[in-house]
């Protein structure tokens, strides 16, 4: 009895599909391995990973840049004394102590004015006579934007929309886009700073960054400059969470954070931190500068405010080519002259782009498809078709049989 209880077990075994179908073990195993490597294809692909594709070239087309001047400013005892009548007395004024007791207003009405620093400007319209560009005044392109800290006044040329000049490399490589001559004698300090930055955000004077350089003015009076650019270009959702700031607020990142930062400290000290430029008009010109303030408390709440990236991004690598002593121009006093040229090194786009595109997850999940299960699309097109014309046989023995009768 137990022999025979066996005996039928071994066989029910013999006659299940295991052994009476020898594809369906394959099939099942192939069809895990199957499963398994399409859900890792679309876990990476629904993660949107990017890559980066970098781009150097020289560009048929450039853009005018903004370009700051700054000089460090010194006070006049008299000029405040005539221009201030609370100063208007016989008590004695400490010129350190005295640009934090006056407004912003009071310092920017005490400290040079556009006309007086800026001897004169030209920059190359996109139009031509007789082979050479014509150049227009900057003042007549764009009003001239200040800023000042409590030691430094800076003065923005081409700040604007207006002021987008495009210009063509094949026309402008061997010119001067622009042309200044800036009056040293309004400070006593022997450098100035020139920064060329995107021209709808606000200067910025970083110690060290590559859109800054210095200028020597008591050594050298003539200077020749170029610049680079490199520009990121970041992808939108889902690949990342980027935006446009300036479409959305009217402002780039960079300046609603600095306005967040002007804010806080202006909230907390009734003042605002005297090392940050400051854009006239400002709305508190009737405070004052404050020594002290630890602006990267303030920096760091602001920018969490503003978490997303901006989806392009422009940089700026500013370049002295040359500088020379000019030989009817004292160095130390008197007119400078500073050009800047058209640049014609290589520029640089740094691109996010996807990992992998829509098509090569296609090709990938179809790969994987044809290498575990030996599923192609002429097979699928084939099967697909005979059963088609198998239907349609079908279907014409069924209506000829109704037709027969």
């Amino acid at each position: 009895m137990k022999q025979s209880t066996q005996r039928n077990v071994l066989k029910r075994i013999r006659q299940s599909l295991i052994f009476t179908n020898d594809q369906l073990i394959p099939f099942v195993i192939c069809f895990i391995g199957t499963v398994i490597e399409i859900t890792d294809l679309l876990t990476i692909y629904f993660t949107f990973q990017t890559m980066t594709s970098v781009e150097v070239y020289s560009p048929d087309n450039v853009i005018l840049p903004a370009i700051s001047i700054c000089h460090k400013y010194d006070l006049d005892e008299d000029l405040i004394r005539e221009k201030i009548p609370r100063f208007n007395g016989s008590f004695e004024l400490n010129k350190e102590d005295i640009r934090f007791n006056l407004t912003i207003n009071e310092l920017n009405e005490v400290t040079s004015k556009p006309k007086d620093f800026i001897h004169s400007c030209k920059v190359a319209n996109t139009s031509f006579t007789n082979d050479k560009p014509d150049f227009v005044d900057c003042f007549q392109v764009e009003p001239v934007q200040i800023n000042l800290d409590a030691h430094r006044k800076c003065f923005t040329l081409f700040f604007g929309e207006q002021s987008s000049f495009t210009y063509s490399r094949v026309l402008f490589t061997d010119i001067f886009i622009v042309k200044l001559q800036l009056n040293t004698t309004v400070t006593n300090h022997p450098y100035f700073q020139m920064i060329v930055h995107d021209h709808d955000q606000e200067v910025t004077s970083n110690r060290g960054s590559p859109e800054t350089v210095l200028l020597d003015t008591h050594r050298f009076s003539d200077f020749v400059l170029t610049y680079y650019t490199e520009q990121i270009i970041a992808m939108g959702k889902p690949y990342s969470n980027c935006i446009d700031y300036f479409a959305l607020y009217g402002q780039t990142k960079h300046d609603l954070i600095k306005k967040c930062i002007f804010n806080s400290i202006y909230e907390d000290y009734g003042a605002l931190d005297d090392e940050i430029l400051v854009r006239l008009p400002l709305e508190h010109n009737d405070t004052n500068f404050i020594r002290g303030v630890r602006t990267s408390r303030y920096r760091s709440a602001c920018e969490r405010n503003h978490t997303e990236l901006e989806c392009t991004t422009k940089s700026f690598q500013l370049i002295l080519l040359r500088s020379l002593q000019g030989a009817e121009k004292a160095p130390g006093g008197g007119i400078i002259s500073i050009e800047l040229g058209y640049p014609i090194g290589m520029q640089t786009t740094v691109t996010m782009v996807p990992k992998q595109d829509r098509v090569e997850y296609f090709c990938y999940m179809a790969s994987m498809i044809n290498l575990w299960l030996e599923i192609s699309v002429v097979g699928v097109v084939s099967f697909t078709f005979k059963k088609v014309r198998q239907m349609a046989m079908k279907l014409i023995v069924i209506v000829r049989k109704k037709i027969d009768q």
